[in-house]
């Protein structure tokens, strides 16, 4: 694992994991993190590592004796939703990130059919409530996308239908293209965007749900060349075209318009190779008008 601020830091482990559900920043306490798949355990049903940055910048590792969800971010804590594969109950945890860190559960979540549900979307923490959405997936032909909201004082469970799809295109483009931070928070309204290019809008104060805009250019033929992320009130999408050719375009959530299409120039000899994956666009700042 590679860290790179004023100086590169390179940190070995010695045993092989996958990457999971999210790589994140916690501002609070200065951490970098990344969570990643252990695989069964003899110990454990299941296992997930956590790797993070200490004080002197050096990584380090938590493990997490669950399945992974999803995950997120409340000031000093990584919030974790885990899941028993085999019983497919839910909970909600939370963890600091230091060494012999305890995982502790904040409530017992009672998701009906649990079985055909996934999270697909980081959890946003609020004042009042946990946010992330899901998917209910029943067949190729149906399939309803619902945000999630867990009250802070009762835990309890209140699912907002965002989407229903009912057709093998939709279902088979229903997925964002990064789970990492699919879900945005801009003027007291959630942003979700769907691999069809659909922009989903819910209201929290007044429970509203409609499509804001779509965006051009999705769904793709090869969704491993595309990556959207949400920043300062902007939607921001590279992706390639039918052309072979990369552009990054902006969206406004206001207007829903789309203010900037920039061509990236110099991209296309880089992904000749298959293997080649785009992953988690991170914008740091924006560019100048």
């Amino acid at each position: 694992m590679t860290l790179t601020t004023d100086h590169i830091q390179k940190t070995t482990f010695d045993e092989l994991d996958f990457r999971g559900t999210r790589a994140s920043y916690l501002e609070e306490t200065n951490q970098f993190y990344a969570i990643y798949n252990s695989g069964l355990s003899k110990k454990h049903d299941y296992q997930m590592s956590i790797r993070y940055t200490d004080r002197n910048n050096e990584f380090n590792t938590l493990l997490v004796p669950h399945f992974v969800s999803t995950s997120g971010n409340d000031a000093d804590h990584v919030m974790l939703l885990t899941q028993d594969l085999i019983s497919m109950e839910y909970q909600l945890k939370k963890v600091k990130l230091k060494k012999d860190a305890e995982v502790k559960t904040i409530a017992q979540l009672e998701i009906p059919n649990a079985a055909n549900f996934d999270s697909i979307s980081q959890i946003v923490a609020l004042p009042d409530a946990y946010y992330f959405v899901g998917s209910y997936y029943e067949s190729d032909q149906y399939e309803n996308i619902v945000l999630v909201r867990i009250d802070r004082k009762t835990a309890k469970l209140k699912m907002t239908t965002l989407a229903e799809y009912r057709s093998e295109k939709e279902t088979m483009n229903s997925f964002p293209l990064s789970f990492n931070e699919s879900l945005y928070l801009f003027e007291n309204n959630f942003y979700f965007l769907n691999g069809l290019g659909k922009v989903i809008r819910y209201n929290v104060d007044t429970g509203k749900v409609n499509e804001a805009f779509t965006v051009q250019g999705l769904p793709v033929k090869n969704d491993y060349l595309a990556q959207a992320t949400f920043k300062d009130g902007h939607l921001h999408f590279i992706y390639e075209d039918a052309k072979k050719k990369h552009f990054l375009d902006e969206y406004s959530l206001k207007t829903g318009k789309r203010t900037r299409s920039i061509p990236v120039k110099g991209l296309k000899k880089y992904i000749d190779d298959e293997a080649f994956m785009m992953t988690d666009l991170t914008m740091l700042q924006d560019h100048p008008k």
